[in-house]
């Protein structure tokens, strides 16, 4: 008898440990299926939250847009041919007395390397710049540049005379000088691209032609406003080795001249954006 119901008393046993097993999987799977579905409506409320960000953020864009200036650049072909310093090398910018005292057009004499390497070379490019946006921008030069007055083919017919400083602009460093372009307006500007002789041979064998440029930064008046940037570049294939002599370069006699302006596309940078 005492083993009938020992028997037994094991049998009810591991029917409860079997019922609690079954409830602890069932218990399991819920805690599962809630986990889950915690995770994808916390997944979708991210999504929503990014989604509701992004609608926010091209909203003050378009809005910036709309009254923001609009920088177009026009660019006259490179000056031919470029420049060089008669001294070894340019420590000033291009467009200064001392160094424009110091330069002439490159002509058909040769340059030897290493005497000549090092001594600074650059085109001058003339280009116009018009302000097609809403409102006023304030321009600056990043190189070796300068606004003036004068006339270009590119707009013929008109005198193009030189803006006004911005008041809060006014520092002695040219770099830093911005100049006030109202919607319609256009100026004149010239800039150059020095770069050592050694450095516009570079890459000659492999076919590369050097690239220097400069870059116009245009600023808006508003406190959240944009910020745009465009690089212009010359790319020339200038110089040529000479047949025979070791280390002798002289300017290139390919013909049509390989040496052309680039205008990069904008790039527009919002002040308003916290990785701005």
């Amino acid at each position: 008898m005492n083993e009938v119901i020992t028997s037994y008393a094991s049998l009810l046993a591991a029917l409860a440990a079997l019922i609690t097993g079954g409830v602890a999987r069932r218990q399991l799977k819920l805690l599962r299926e809630q986990n889950q579905s915690g995770q994808q409506a916390s997944s979708a409320a991210v999504v929503a939250a990014d989604a509701a960000r992004d609608a926010v953020t091209e909203t003050a864009r378009s809005r910036a847009d709309a009254y923001a200036p609009r920088i177009t650049v026009l660019a006259e072909a490179p000056q031919w041919p470029p420049m060089i310093s008669t001294t070894a090398a340019a420590g000033a910018g291009v467009f200064s007395s001392s160094v424009l005292h110091g330069s002439e057009p490159l002509g058909r004499e040769e340059l030897i390397f290493p005497e000549s390497a090092e001594r600074s070379m650059w085109f001058v490019v003339h280009s116009v710049l018009i302000n097609e946006g809403a409102s006023t921008a304030r321009v600056r030069i990043m190189g070796d540049g300068q606004f003036i007055e004068g006339e270009s083919p590119l707009l013929p017919g008109q005198v193009l005379t030189v803006p006004p400083l911005s008041s809060a602009a006014r520092r002695e460093d040219y770099l830093y000088q911005m100049h006030i372009l109202r919607p319609g307006q256009s100026a004149l500007i010239r800039w150059a691209a020095p770069m050592s002789v050694a450095a516009w041979t570079a890459n000659h064998d492999h076919g590369v032609p050097p690239e220097a440029g400069v870059t116009v930064e245009s600023f808006d008046h508003a406190a959240h406003g944009v910020t745009d940037r465009i690089k212009l570049s010359i790319i020339a294939r200038v110089l040529q080795p000479v047949p025979g002599r070791d280390g002798h370069w002289a300017l290139t006699t390919i013909e049509p001249r390989e040496a052309d302006v680039v205008v990069w596309p904008t790039e527009r940078e919002y002040r308003s954006e916290p990785d701005a």
